[in-house]
């Protein structure tokens, strides 16, 4: 079902990296696939893989912000500094900072534990609804979306997350080891429906 409203989710499990002599990245997943939400309200939701794959197909430019707050942009995809991809695992975006004051703001409460977490803003534009047992939550799959922008947020839906500030040589290998991506993906989906 196609739905013209704006939605925003927002999870734990951001990761950050900042290596030596190189800007500083945000790097994590602001959606996991094939997880359920928590109770957004009658309904849980799941995300199917592939549900981001048109979008990011398409010429459609993707913010990064702090806590969707355009006037606070951290990257975009156009510019080269958001990259977005679906893998397995979820929707895996890597942020580079730039040396803005907001910036370098996000960066110091991230190591700081202040930011914990991402969010998504998208809208609907193909979702599938079952009925469970009687008693339970409806079920509402995620096929198709656009999406617009990702945001570090302060409030994710759950506060254990897993947020890192480490410094690494330039040529530590990328966060994206088997190790690193079992324990991301071992995190359970945090969603948090905000309204706008």
């Amino acid at each position: 079902m196609k739905n013209d409203k704006v939605e925003r989710r927002a999870l734990a499990g951001i990761e950050l990296r900042a290596t030596e002599g190189q800007p500083n990245v945000l790097r994590g997943y602001a959606a996991m696939f094939e997880k359920r939400s928590l109770d957004l309200g009658g309904f849980v939701e799941v995300i199917r893989k592939g549900a981001f794959s048109r979008s990011l197909k398409s010429s459609m430019d993707v913010l990064a912000l702090a806590h969707h707050d355009t006037s606070r942009p951290l990257a975009r995809r156009s510019a080269g500094t958001l990259t977005i991809q679906e893998d397995d695992t979820g929707l895996l975006v890597e942020i580079t900072l730039a040396d803005t004051t907001h910036a370098r703001d996000v960066l110091a409460d991230v190591r700081a534990r202040n930011i914990e977490g991402m969010s998504f803003m998208f809208i609907t534009k193909k979702d599938s609804w079952t009925r469970s047992a009687p008693g339970e939550p409806a079920i509402r799959e995620l096929i198709d979306v656009d999406l617009f922008e990702v945001s570090a947020v302060t409030v994710p839906a759950f506060p254990d997350t897993s947020i890192a500030a480490r410094s690494m040589p330039t040529d530590t290998p990328s966060l994206a080891t088997a190790e690193n991506m079992e324990r991301l993906n071992g995190l359970s989906m945090k969603l948090l429906d905000l309204p706008i």
